[in-house]
């Protein structure tokens, strides 16, 4: 009936003019020409090569290494799965597993149904709500402060114990992030014992600049099944929903900001949304990493019509939260992200999209937020204590200290810095530019490799697109990507990696895009040969 309805509105009408439009039009002859000459092309028979041999799990020195260690911890389990069974405290804790009152508690149920691994995958996906709820309370401060490493230890130990107690002999993974990722951490590691004048300042700068990559290499082997993959993507996805309702509730109210979060010459910005983030730019940046997602959900195969405009509606609820927190830097973020889905997922949206620019060129608060940088006012107020004057000053310290090296692990430009102001008239600030930090404190040196493994993930992720093709993934590892693209985008103008629960969630994301690989079943690559 809604179907229907669609059909016979005038939108459902405008709409499908548009279409057949767009078929007729120049645009769309030369997009189907393209997509005809593409299909026997050189450029796809070599993608679809490099896409194809990915993972390698059958050669290969480290991959046989690997192999031989996952092949030693399991001999070892089950040696010690012998002697568990029959000690006493073993057989004491499976007659209280058996126990009937704890048979018959539903809690018990329903953690034997969810399991271990799963339950901590889903605590990883609740990240951003643990950590607010316990930050809100104030007898929880000592817990708020170190809770998420103590998860991120528990989750490393359930790696070690799948590993060691898998149900039948498996292989070890290897990804083509494990080494980009391990070359940075080295490199950092290397920077940390050689270019730190205070121990403590440096270690905390080590720790916040590569310890949330640590959860890239753990999910990537925690996650074994479809079901772990969907469980981590969906809870996010439904966080990015509540938050982006949250944030629109704030600007419908006009929740009373700090007033250094507008400038005093802009006008029609009467409020910014930050929802539960304190920020809007951190605010405005969860909203880039999650919209993606949601469009992505209505491209799944088999939904009915009305799933589909559901999910649209909640990529629109997202992008509205991201408009209202007014986070330019998120808005550009944004604008890459979906440009990029609509080129890769569905062309068709260009126009779509051309629709809602215009339409939002037609609304003051936005116009006047973008045009305010065109201005000279702006120019004055970002060399006068904005990102000009920062950037500039980050680059004064740099060759002071050396290029090569920078100043050190947290000694400038980010949280670790601004929590430990120890040299007596420097000027400390945020960076607001996350690449620029890393290029201060690390010089060069350090810089060169993370941006070549922001090129290895976004390189990867395009590569775990092309894998699935064909398959029930594919939509959705696509909303990841370009996801990801649009968040590193804002890394341009914030240091959003500073905020712990963004670089989790950043890296858990790529480990979304790897693990796809190896939980793609039998019969989705059956479909994906089928279809290419």
């Amino acid at each position: 009936m809604i179907e229907a309805f669609w059909k016979e509105s005038f939108v459902g009408h405008a709409a499908a003019s548009l279409q057949r439009y767009y078929h007729s039009s120049l645009l769309g002859g030369i997009n189907r020409a393209v997509k005809a000459r593409y299909a026997t092309s050189v450029t796809k028979q070599t993608l679809d090569r490099w896409s194809s041999n990915w993972p390698h799990t059958d050669h290969g020195f480290v991959q046989a290494f690997l192999n031989w260690i996952v092949g030693l911890m399991f001999a070892l389990g089950q040696r010690l799965k012998g002697l568990w069974q029959t000690s006493i405290i073993g057989q004491t804790t499976a007659r209280m597993a058996a126990a009937p009152a704890l048979q018959q508690s539903a809690v018990w149920a329903g953690l034997r149904r969810l399991g271990v691994r799963r339950f901590l995958l889903l605590l990883f996906g609740l990240y951003l709500p643990i950590d607010f709820l316990l930050r809100q309370v104030p007898s929880l401060s000592g817990i708020s402060a170190v809770w998420d490493e103590l998860l991120l230890i528990v989750c490393l130990m359930m790696a070690v114990w799948e590993a060691t107690f898998p149900p039948r002999k498996q292989l070890a993974r290897l990804t083509p992030l494990d080494a980009p990722l391990l070359i940075f951490i080295a490199i950092a590691l290397f920077l940390l014992f050689t270019n730190t004048d205070y121990w403590t300042i440096g270690v905390a700068g080590f720790r916040a600049t590569v310890q949330y990559m640590v959860w890239f290499f753990i999910l990537s082997r925690l996650i074994k099944t479809k079901a772990d993959w969907q469980l981590v993507y969906m809870t996010i996805l439904m966080l990015g929903i509540i938050t982006g309702l949250h944030g629109i509730y704030q600007y419908i109210v006009g929740t009373p900001i700090p007033a250094n979060w507008v400038s005093v010459m802009e006008s029609g910005v009467r409020t910014r949304a930050f929802s539960i983030f304190g920020s809007p730019n951190i605010m405005g940046d969860f909203m880039v990493m999650t919209t993606p997602l949601a469009i992505a959900m209505a491209y799944k195969q088999g939904l009915s019509w009305e799933k589909r405009l559901a999910w649209w509606m909640a990529g629109g609820i997202m992008a509205l939260g991201c408009i209202a927190s007014f986070s330019r830097g998120a808005w550009l973020g944004l604008a890459v992200a979906i440009l990029l889905f609509v080129f890769v997922q569905d062309r068709r949206l260009f126009i779509g999209l051309l629709i809602i620019v215009t339409i939002m060129a037609f609304m003051p608060a936005i116009m006047n937020r973008i045009a305010f940088l065109m201005t000279d006012d702006f120019a004055k107020a970002t060399q006068t204590g904005g990102r000009g004057e920062r950037w500039d000053l980050g680059m004064i310290h740099l060759r002071a200290a050396g290029p090569l090296f920078g100043m050190g692990l947290g000694r400038f430009g980010g949280a670790v810095a601004m929590q430990n102001q120890i040299i007596e008239g420097l000027r400390y600030f945020y960076m607001d530019n996350y690449y620029l930090k890393i290029l201060v404190e690390m010089g060069y040196v350090g810089l060169v490799p993370f941006v070549l493994l922001v090129l290895s993930v976004i390189a990867t992720g395009f590569r775990a697109i092309l894998h699935a093709h064909g398959t029930t993934l594919r939509p959705q590892l696509v909303g990841i990507w370009t996801a990801m693209i649009g968040v590193l985008t804002h890394c341009l103008y914030e240091n959003i990696f500073e905020v712990p629960y963004m670089n989790a969630y950043f890296w858990g994301l790529a480990a979304l895009l790897v693990s796809s690989v190896f939980v793609l079943s039998e019969r989705d690559m059956r479909a994906n040969r089928k279809n290419s």
